[in-house]
This record gives structure tokens, C-alpha cells and sequence, in this order.
């Protein structure tokens, strides 16, 4: 619960970082979004694991506008990773878990345009500075883009999970420095839950709406 102690110098470091990148990279500065969803997802999903998961589509769709009709980017792992073991996960699932998130956004947001972003050629700054620059952040249950969320100069949302401490008190104190910086109580769903489930099965109850 000392995370809020740091988080000033984390913002700092983070924000001159975004900045160095963008400079050095204008393709990537001109190539922002202006909401951005970090989706965990490859190396969870095939793990009996009970601090990592993944929320209902609907989650997402319940903190953008209905009318959005700018650019949205799901951050997530390259669906092909050259390594194996923790972190790799099952390349086909990944795909699948993550193509039905854009397919389900972009039923709900039919005017905005979205986008997969997970180049293998991207550095793990030029990620970092995806989301720090982004103008509104989903930081999901991750580690990853908790430092981003934190960081960004826009507004972000830092879901629920066991993996942040289920409702950690450090949030709300970051609040109080921080008023873009929201915590998002929403149903979580464990991956030991889903672990030994096929696509389908796992996309049909992420699209359920309760």
C-alpha cells in the first residue's frame, strides 16, 4: 500500500520517457489513439491462476461513449511470439479472445475506429508510450499498464482485480493526487475459471452482458 508514495516520480519518469519516444519516432506520434484498452490476455489464458483474468466485454463499452467516433487501440501481446513458456500463451486463443473484444467495441461503437495494436516490431517504451499519451486508458489486470495508468496525462481506469489487491486503498489515495485516476469495481473473471476452455466457449461468456 505504498505505491501512492512513488507515484509522483513514476509519472515523471514515464511522462519524459512518452516524451523522449514520440520525438525520436514521429510515425508513432502520429499514429496514437485517443482511447486505448490494455487487454492481458495470451499467457492468462491457458493458466489456473487466481490473481489473473478478464472482464465481460460490456465492461469496456460501459466507460467509453456510446456516440465516440475517435480512435480506439486494444494493447495487447503479438498473437505470434517467437518465445515460449510464461508469457507466450496459446497464439490461436489469444487471437480469438482478442478479435472478439474489437468485433464485440466495435458493434457497440459502430462510429469509432479500432484498432489491434500488438506490432512485434514495437519496443516495450513505444507500448509504454502508446498509453501514457493516450487521452483515456483502461489499464486492465495487469502490472504492465498500471505504471501507464498512473502515468498518463488523460484519464484512466484501473479495473478490478486480486491481482492489485481487490480493492486496493493506494487507488483511492492516488485519487485524492490524481482526480483523472479511477478504480473500476466491475465483475472479474478469474482465469482458473476458464483455463482449460476452448475459444468458443471463453468468447461466449466474455460477450455475456450480465
Amino acid at each position: 500500500n505504498s505505491l501512492d508514495r512513488v507515484a509522483s516520480t513514476i509519472r515523471s519518469d514515464l511522462q519524459a520517457m512518452t516524451t523522449e519516444v514520440l520525438e525520436r519516432s514521429p510515425t508513432l506520434a502520429n499514429d496514437l489513439d485517443d482511447f486505448s484498452i490494455h487487454l492481458r490476455c495470451g499467457d492468462t489464458l491457458r493458466q489456473d491462476n487466481r490473481l489473473y483474468g478478464l472482464v465481460p466485454f460490456h465492461v469496456y463499452t460501459k466507460l467509453i461513449p456510446r456516440d465516440f467516433d475517435k480512435t480506439i487501440g486494444i494493447i495487447t501481446a503479438p498473437f505470434k511470439q517467437k518465445r515460449s513458456g510464461w508469457g507466450a500463451g496459446d497464439a490461436d486463443l489469444n487471437e480469438a479472445v482478442v478479435t472478439a473484444a474489437r468485433d464485440y467495441i466495435q458493434r457497440a461503437l459502430p462510429n469509432a475506429t479500432i484498432t489491434i495494436r500488438n506490432d512485434n516490431q514495437e519496443g516495450m517504451d513505444e507500448v509504454y508510450a502508446r498509453m501514457v499519451a493516450s487521452k483515456q486508458l483502461i489499464c486492465a489486470a495487469s502490472t504492465f499498464s498500471l505504471f501507464p495508468a498512473i502515468a498518463t496525462t488523460g484519464e484512466s481506469f484501473i479495473l478490478h482485480s486480486p491481482l492489485l489487491g481487490g480493492n486496493p486503498t493506494w487507488v483511492d489515495t492516488l485519487s485524492e493526487y490524481f482526480p483523472q485516476v479511477h478504480y473500476v469495481d466491475e465483475k472479474y473473471i478469474l482465469a482458473h475459471t476458464f483455463f482449460d476452455w476452448n475459444a468458443t466457449d471463453i468468447v461466449q461468456m466474455l460477450e455475456r452482458d450480465v
